[in-house]
């Protein structure tokens, strides 16, 4: 078992644009965007998109999934049971509510984001470290010999989810980093981020160490 220290960047799996107009609210655009992502807040994104409140929600809830199967994937594990997995999208919902952000607009017409990095999975490497060093161990001993792979997966996650959950209370954040975001408008007219820009985002609204333990 590895435990690969590194965000995946995720498939956000979600419509990021919206139709054309003279005046475009790059700033608005970018929060109702994130709000929607992160908070579960669909109201100002449904406006921009023109798709209803429950269409986004359809969306978010992929983008979940996404997040869920690139946790599992960082933390080196194989597929868990449909519940573990559950207990990873919650997880993720939790830290994702407490991103922090601000979104102004800039004289060229781009938008300036600064995002407060949430520590948790940093200030928790060494826990997190420990734990892994010795699941490895146990594994070596056969510990887990009479489990079956999902049970093993479950096993393994169950404990760095339950580290994590139990730091929630704690979460702070790091020193802020400052995007620049380009509002493109492709063949059609229409307004939308690039995805490197949304993988830029991505990463740092929670920061993971780099490098493999």
């Amino acid at each position: 078992m590895k435990f690969k220290i590194y965000w995946l960047s995720l498939l956000l799996g979600i419509l990021v644009m919206t139709g054309c107009t003279r005046f475009f609210d790059s700033s608005g655009y970018v929060t109702a965007m994130t709000d929607a992502l992160y908070k579960g807040d669909y109201s100002a994104y449904a406006q921009f998109t023109g798709i209803s409140t429950a269409e986004a929600s359809q969306y978010r809830d992929q983008w979940l999934s996404n997040a869920a199967d690139n946790f599992i994937t960082a933390m080196g594990s194989g597929n868990p049971s449909d519940e573990v997995r559950s207990r990873i999208t919650e997880l993720l919902k939790k830290i994702f509510a407490n991103a922090r952000y601000e979104i102004n607009d800039e004289e060229n017409g781009d938008v300036q984001m600064t995002i407060w990095p949430v520590d948790l999975i940093i200030k928790n490497y060494d826990a997190l470290q420990t734990y892994v060093t010795d699941f490895n161990r146990k594994n070596d001993a056969f510990a887990f010999a009479s489990m079956s792979e999902e049970e093993f997966y479950d096993t393994y996650l169950e404990g760095i989810i339950t580290i994590l959950e139990s730091h929630l209370a704690e979460l702070s954040y790091l020193e802020p980093v400052q995007l620049n975001i380009s509002i493109c408008r492709d063949e059609n007219g229409l307004y939308a981020i690039d995805s490197k820009t949304l993988t830029d985002i991505q990463e740092n609204i929670i920061k993971w160490p780099e490098g493999d333990y």
